[in-house]
């Protein structure tokens, strides 16, 4: 496609040309299965196309996407990792990724079983979209056993990405091309955990190679998983050993996490009713803190659901409580 409007100098003379040209393919008639599809395509010259991407070698022509980009322009952090990931690794990756959504920092990675899963998974629980990028066509979930997880990501605002067409199968060569695009997406890529010859690796790889930093987190010293880790940290990445780390090397160091109590990203009620229990001192019934903060019971109830979501409060026996 790229090839075509080099070709015929515009987008739109390709479009008008490739009938002609092209016998067996009708643009109206590709586009209007794209729509069918619910697949959107944005190119590389689009003002919206996703500006940390237009900088890197063989950015691609064009995205195709289910969902939507817009808080791709938010600063973002990619979490890769393997697919046969350790328990410890999966906490780590989810606990990352919660806590850097929790402060309004995309999380990009590829949908992958594993370390991905869990970054997708965390980045949803902490309240800000997350964005998958896709080894096939944006029309295919792959692997399968994610289709539940992709369409929460586009539910919450974020995207399931692709340089490639609908219906483009996922072969082992486009997990090797589609890591360019995580990396290019993002300012720093985590590395939770990524064993001699993983793709991980060729995503850290991509990020040096973009000039983007790398992380990658400590772990067993003779467990294989951590091979490639050890390997990227005696080459100069961040040493990450908790989320306070990422936000140093993205230098919004002064940013505090949700995780530690602090009102970041949250609207006039939460922040008020997150203040009533800080001052109360102990654990309040609903009824109190609708006296305290004068509202409507309904509100109240949703707005402590939300805090309890976003792991700033708990619930006991009917009263609730800082965590």
């Amino acid at each position: 496609m790229g090839a075509l409007a080099t070709k015929y100098g515009s987008w739109e003379s390709a479009w008008q040309n490739t009938r002609r040209d092209f016998r067996l393919i009708d643009p109206e008639i590709e586009w209007e299965k794209m729509r069918v599809q619910g697949v959107d395509l944005i190119l590389k010259d689009d003002a919206n196309f996703p500006a940390l991407l237009k900088e890197i070698y063989s950015c691609p022509w064009g995205l195709y996407f289910r969902g939507a980009l817009q808080s791709l322009e938010q600063p973002s952090v990619a979490i890769v990792g393997t697919r046969n990931a350790t328990n410890a690794g999966l906490s780590a990756a989810e606990k990352f990724a919660k806590e850097l959504s929790g402060v309004n920092i995309t999380v990009v990675s590829g949908l992958a079983l594993g370390i991905d899963t869990a970054a997708h998974r965390g980045a949803l629980a902490g309240g800000s979209p997350t964005f998958a990028v896709l080894a096939c066509g944006a029309d295919i979930v792959y692997p399968a056993q994610n289709q539940s997880l992709a369409d929460s990501i586009i539910k919450a605002g974020g995207a399931v990405i692709s340089e490639y067409p609908p219906g483009s199968p996922a072969l082992p060569y486009r997990f090797l091309e589609r890591n360019r695009i995580i990396s290019g997406l993002t300012k720093i890529s985590i590395i939770i955990e990524a064993p001699e010859q993983s793709g991980a690796l060729a995503t850290a790889r991509y990020a040096v190679e973009q000039n983007r930093d790398v992380g990658a987190i400590p772990g067993p010293l003779n467990h294989p998983n951590y091979k490639g880790n050890y390997s990227l940290l005696k080459s100069g990445a961040a040493l990450i050993t908790e989320t306070a780390d990422i936000l140093e090397a993205l230098n919004l160091g002064e940013l505090t996490l949700v995780s530690k109590k602090t009102p970041i990203g949250l609207n006039d009620l939460e922040t008020q009713i997150l203040n009533i229990l800080k001052n109360a001192g102990e654990a309040l019934t609903v009824d109190k803190i609708i006296e305290l903060a004068k509202v409507e019971p309904a509100n109240a109830q949703q707005t402590l659901t939300r805090l309890i979501i976003k792991d700033i409060i708990k619930e006991s026996s009917g009263r609730y409580e800082l965590q």
